[in-house]
């Protein structure tokens, strides 16, 4: 009875046992069935992933598309890197934001860049589009061209030049002479007019020979003075061809020469628009009391992306009304409504200058408010604005003058009569001292032409001083 009590024990042990098996072995099966479906749809996002990244024929190709990678570097990252550095070559900066607008950016800037060329230079074009290194090839060749075209042209003028002072030292030297021998021969002419004269009075039939020989001396005299003066003439005519022969020269190095070189300087820009507040009509110069900026200094600004145009018009007019040491804060005085100020935008002024001050000679009669009317003091004026930003006025062009600012050519009264003259004894000299700042006004162009100064009308001046805008509504102040 007592061996069937254990035999029955040991059976009811064993189905315990069983039965625990099969729940954990299920239990267990539940779990790993769970965790099995857990990875699978890991797995499955993963491949979703994988295939956002890269299809198979890519991802099997990746060292060969991007190379050997550095030590815990991955090959997206290390692509980003080369597109990184790809960007920095071409436009010089890193940008930090998306592939794509990276891409569009450059090509963005590329193409600003090749239409700011214009129509004087093609870009090279591959089997893909714009072959920026062949472009850059063609730009030096073609510079190069142009200089050693320039430089042949600079020889031939300095070869004109030279034979010009060569002929007119000889042409000095030969009218000195004629002059000479023309006043000889007129003293001689006249005293033997006078000693003709007296043997007429004196002499009778029987001197009539003796009156002929003078005569026919007097005659030679006077072809000899004749050939003298043909002479004369034939050496101007000479001079005249050689200055013509320079004139020529001149035009010749203009053509090859574009305009922006001789007027280079007052199109550098002084500063860089960094910030703008639209909403206070306030930009931010990237210039500061470090670069003797000061309150009420005034800049026109242009397009960052586009050269200075040569009529000097720009998008805005801005005037500087507070000056930190590195950065300068400008109200908008004017600007265009269709085309805004951005940052990178250039601020020019052509007389003020952080380095240097230029040297400025201005000439003729000015409208300065633009009221239609020439100012009395509009020259004055002119010259007030140009001491007031550091510029320095000279008299007459030479080779040390910067720029030349033209008015319209001076009035000149109608010539006075002799009753005008005893009612005003000055009124001559009053005439006289028109016609000489007339005159003055013609030399002072003609010598710019011929030294290359850059001349600026008044419209030009104002535009690129930022103070066109200004001008119209009030005078400068020293």
């Amino acid at each position: 009875m007592a061996g069937r009590s254990s035999q029955s024990n040991a059976m009811l042990y064993t189905v315990i046992t069983f039965v625990s098996l099969f729940i954990i072995a299920t239990v267990v099966a539940v779990i790993f069935y769970l965790k099995y479906e857990d990875e699978k749809m890991i797995s499955q996002k993963n491949i979703e992933k994988a295939d956002q990244l890269a299809t198979d024929s890519q991802f099997r190709q990746l060292s060969r598309t991007v190379g050997d990678i550095k030590s815990g570097e991955t090959y997206i990252g290390a692509m980003q890197d080369y597109l990184d550095q790809m960007v920095t070559v071409v436009t010089g900066e890193k940008i930090d934001t998306s592939a794509r607008v990276k891409v569009n950016d450059t090509k963005k800037e590329i193409n600003q860049t090749l239409e700011a060329l214009g129509d004087e230079f093609a870009a090279a074009y591959g089997p893909e589009g714009v072959d920026l290194l062949q472009t850059l090839v063609q730009l030096k060749n073609s510079l190069d061209a142009q200089r050693q075209q320039q430089e042949n042209l600079r020889q031939q003028l300095d070869k004109l030049q030279q034979k010009y002072a060569i002929d007119q030292q000889a042409w000095e030297q030969t009218k000195e002479e004629i002059i000479t021998d023309k006043e000889q021969y007129q003293a001689q002419a006249q005293e033997i007019q006078e000693k003709y004269d007296e043997l007429n009075q004196q002499m009778q039939q029987s001197a009539d020979q003796q009156v002929q020989i003078w005569k026919d001396r007097y005659e030679k005299t006077e072809n000899a003075r004749e050939e003298l003066l043909v002479e004369l003439e034939n050496t101007e005519e000479n001079l005249q061809e050689t200055k013509q022969e320079l004139s020529d020269a001149l035009a010749k190095l203009e053509e090859i020469k574009p305009r922006p070189d001789i007027e280079v300087a007052a199109y550098q820009p002084d500063a860089e628009v960094v910030a703008v507040d639209l909403q206070t009509d306030v930009v931010y110069l990237n210039i500061g009391s470090d670069q003797h900026v000061y309150r009420g200094l005034t800049f026109s600004i242009y397009d960052r992306s586009a050269p200075v145009p040569e009529d000097g018009e720009g998008k805005a007019e801005v005037e500087v009304f507070r000056v930190d040491e590195k950065v300068s804060s400008a109200r908008i005085v004017s600007s265009s409504k269709k085309n805004q100020i951005v940052e990178g935008d250039k601020a020019v002024n052509l007389i003020w200058d952080e380095e240097t001050s230029n040297d400025f000679v201005v000439v003729g009669s000015f409208d300065f408010d633009r009221d239609g009317l020439v100012d009395r003091d509009g020259k004055e004026k002119v010259e007030q604005l140009i001491e007031r930003w550091g510029g320095k006025i000279k008299e007459t062009v030479d080779i040390n003058t910067d720029f030349l600012v033209m008015g319209t050519e001076p009035e000149v009264m109608a010539e006075p009569t002799a009753s005008e003259m005893a009612i005003d004894p000055d009124a001559e000299d009053k005439y006289q001292a028109q016609l000489d700042r007339v005159d003055a006004y013609y030399k002072a162009i003609e010598k710019a032409e011929t030294l290359a100064v850059p001349k600026f009308n008044l419209k030009r001046f104002l535009l690129l001083t930022g103070y066109e805008t200004t001008a119209k509504q009030s005078e400068p102040t020293s």
